[in-house]
């Protein structure tokens, strides 16, 4: 006889002994079963199977696949990028914050055009007035002055402004360049 031909009966074989078993646990007489010397029967214990079921494991289930949403279609002419609004500082803290683009706001506590030193600046300083070495100054070179509609010196002197752009240091004092009006995004009444 094959084992292959066996193993399917193996389970009804193993049903068939345990039905015997248990119609002849009280007929102690009807089952001569090897019991070993651990294991003598005592009357308040009945017998065991002589085999536990091989338990059968589960398979385990597949992982359910992440859930992506369809991104949007995405057309390139209607495309529109959003920057975030740059971190508003005071203009004391702006040496704090240098390459960083932000919003410096401050009271204009002097102003100068310079129209006879090359590219014609105009410098706004926040905060203390020219020569304080903690001032912070907003510099308009000459080619972008004429965007303004007033001089900038008169128009801005006394005046609390917001100033957008990114900070950069010359000689150790922290500045912006305003290149369009725009940049400077508020004006207050002193």
């Amino acid at each position: 006889m094959k084992k292959k031909g066996v193993l399917p009966f193996m389970p009804l074989l193993l049903v068939s002994v345990l039905l015997i078993g248990c119609d002849s646990a009280n007929d102690m007489s009807a089952v001569s079963s090897p019991v070993l010397p651990e294991e003598q029967p005592t009357p308040s214990r009945t017998l065991k199977p002589p085999m536990d079921p091989i338990p059968v494991p589960e398979p385990e289930p597949e992982p359910e696949p992440e859930l992506q949403s369809p991104a949007p279609p995405v057309e390139e002419e209607h495309t529109v990028t959003v920057t975030p609004r740059p971190q508003e500082i005071s203009w004391d803290r702006a040496k704090n914050h240098i390459g960083e683009s932000a919003t410096v706001c401050g009271t204009v506590a002097s102003a100068r055009y310079m129209s006879d030193v090359s590219g014609k600046p105009t410098f706004l300083y926040i905060g203390k007035p020219y020569p304080a070495p903690d001032r912070f100054t907003v510099i308009i070179w000459g080619e972008n002055r004429e965007k303004f509609n007033s001089p900038p010196e008169r128009f801005y002197l006394g005046k609390t402004i917001c100033v957008r752009g990114v900070i950069t240091e010359e000689e150790g004092i922290a500045q912006t360049e305003v290149v369009i009006p725009s940049q400077i995004v508020d004006t207050l009444p002193n």
